[in-house]
């Protein structure tokens, strides 16, 4: 079996996003922009369904074609997807441009970075979100082998990840009647217990640092009535001081009509950033 390195094989593009982040002229129109979310929401082929850029903020972006490969670099570094509309990519993703189809199928290079995934993994750098360089992903080997044998490869794999779905839709049935059973427990205890109070500090940590430079990747989050949910406004004058929250943080809204709110970040709920007042 033959190696090359991806970048003799494709024109590999880095994303990009139009600054300031949330301005009218280049945000809130009808051209998708992929995110995270949208990758970990549909898996091999995505539709970008989180945010828009208008036709403005496209040109300052990194236009993508339906059909082209693109993986995350920040954040959830490594993550694979195929577009199944033409959209553009932020610089938490970069982008498989021109692949050349005589020597690798997009699905068989999408499989191949899957499989990748966890030593993919060790090449990322940074600690609460980890990212990946334009320089390691064009030296990533990828193996060559005949294009009838790749095509055998995804239709196999293919088989089996249909099959992987469907007993996911089956653990995942199982998983809300466990939640209904837990929660069932937890009023009884509570109903039934004698019950001790004591400050949130005594319990939970405080994230005091601020996300930094790379607040644009991430969308903002806060806590509603219905839990955790995108903000409505787009990041303040200082975006940098917004907070990072990632699987396990509790928010708690001080503000206005949402005073009281409480929403947790779970495991597969995308990364974001959060008000820091």
């Amino acid at each position: 079996m033959n190696f090359q390195k991806v970048d003799t094989l494709c024109e590999l593009v880095r994303g990009s996003s139009p600054r300031p982040q949330g301005d009218k002229r280049y945000y809130g129109g009808n051209v998708p922009r992929l995110m995270v979310e949208d990758v970990t929401r549909d898996g091999m082929y995505v539709v970008p369904k989180v945010d828009f850029l208008t036709n403005e903020g496209a040109k300052l972006s990194r236009p993508m074609l339906k059909g082209d490969l693109t993986m995350v670099v920040s954040g959830s570094p490594g993550l694979p997807s195929i577009l199944d509309v033409d959209a553009c990519i932020h610089d938490g993703f970069v982008g498989f441009r021109n692949l050349d189809q005589r020597k690798i199928i997009t699905e068989f290079l999408y499989f191949w970075f899957l499989f990748q995934l966890v030593e993919t993994d060790k090449h990322a750098t940074g600690a609460i979100f980890r990212n990946l360089t334009t320089d390691q992903i064009k030296n990533f080997d990828v193996p060559i082998i005949e294009i009838e044998k790749q095509h055998q490869v995804i239709k196999n794999l293919k088989t089996q990840l249909a099959e992987v779905e469907t007993a996911r839709q089956a653990l995942e049935i199982q998983q809300q009647e466990i939640v209904k059973l837990a929660n069932a427990y937890i009023r009884q205890s509570i109903e039934h217990s004698k019950v001790s109070e004591c400050p949130l500090g005594d319990v939970l940590d405080e994230v005091k640092k601020g996300i930094g430079e790379r607040w644009a990747d991430y969308p903002v989050l806060g806590a509603t009535r219905d839990g955790l949910a995108p903000a409505k406004e787009p990041p303040g004058k200082q975006p940098q001081r917004y907070k990072p929250v990632f699987s396990g943080t509790v928010f708690y809204n001080p503000m206005r009509i949402l005073i009281g709110s409480i929403a947790f970040v779970d495991d597969d709920d995308q990364p974001g950033i959060t008000s820091p007042d």
